[in-house]
């Protein structure tokens, strides 16, 4: 039974091409609750950017072989990179841009070298599959060499659905050296139909985890921040508990105070008149201790 799969083939670059606008729109939107992860931003455009390539290669045969072919292509790859970069950010790797940069050049060179000078099919799969393998393997490696606390569950999911992503590109790009293909991307391959569907299943369920990823990390580093608030608003507390019993302990005499001119009794606010030496006692931390100046020794002891 020969299975006819050109139908199928295009119907799929459109499903692929829908899917990862669809995401890289939903990942945008929760971006803007999530500002300070920039690796959400990064990853959402690797989306749109693979979005927009799946969309020119359903063009494949109706517009120009550089748009359909090689640009439609080097998109797919440069959205792959945005997700090593997005995992950069998120991790705090060193960035990635600089080497990633050195393999998309000469990987589109190699792509419009294989359509208009040596025009070969099966080496464009070949060194696109290779190339989104070897994005899908770095991923992985980057996530599980630096596994955050709070997100490792999801992080580890992610982890390995772009590992089986990369094995998917790397068997395809093997498998295809023994297989007839035709003389498009429509033609009928099993192979291509594959890739397809493993970017339709694979993506969603991707986002879906490094979306997961952003909020477990927003979470344990709100948690922190509360934790960290909760302290220092009991250090507070406790500071103006002290300040306060400070307060109370401290007596002083302020304004005008009522005394006798002749025995030097106070008056105090509920019109008690008190010795001077009571007064100041319950007033202040004074204490009295009683003597005898030469005055009144003179005075009240002559004899003395």
């Amino acid at each position: 039974m020969v299975l006819n799969y050109s139908l199928d083939i295009r119907s799929l670059t459109v499903v692929c091409a829908l899917t990862a606008l669809c995401v890289g729109a939903g990942l945008g939107i929760a971006l803007g609750t999530v500002r300070k992860h920039s690796g959400l931003g990064i990853w959402a455009a690797g989306y749109l950017i693979a979005g927009l390539g799946y969309a020119l290669l359903w063009t494949r045969g109706t517009w120009p072989d550089f748009a359909s072919i090689v640009l439609a292509n080097g998109l797919v790859i440069v959205g792959g990179s945005c997700f090593v970069v997005g995992i950069d950010r998120f991790l705090d790797y060193k960035d990635s841009r600089p080497v990633l940069a050195l393999i998309i050049l000469p990987t589109i060179g190699l792509l419009a070298y294989y359509t208009f000078a040596d025009p070969s099919i099966v080496s464009r799969i070949i060194v696109v599959s290779i190339v989104l393998g070897c994005l899908g393997f770095t991923c992985t490696a980057k996530l599980l060499l630096r596994i955050k606390p709070g997100a490792w569950i999801p992080q580890v999911a992610v982890a390995v659905l772009f590992g089986i992503h990369g094995v998917i590109m790397m068997v395809r790009a093997f498998a295809v050296l023994g297989t007839r293909t035709g003389p498009d991307l429509f033609s009928p391959s099993l192979f291509t139909t594959l890739t397809l569907l493993d970017f339709i299943l694979l993506s969603p369920c991707t986002g879906l985890g490094l979306l997961a990823m952003v909020f477990k990390d927003v979470n344990v580093a709100l948690e922190s921040e509360i934790t960290l608030r909760k302290t220092s608003e009991e250090k507070l507390h406790q500071t103006a508990s002290d300040l306060e019993r400070a307060l109370k302990e401290i007596k002083t005499l302020q304004g005008i105070i009522p005394i006798c001119g002749y025995c030097k009794k106070i008056r105090d606010d509920s019109g008690i008149w008190k010795q001077l030496e009571v007064y100041i006692t319950m007033h202040s931390d004074a204490e009295f201790s009683h003597g005898v100046c030469p005055d009144c020794v003179r005075r009240f002891h002559p004899e003395t």
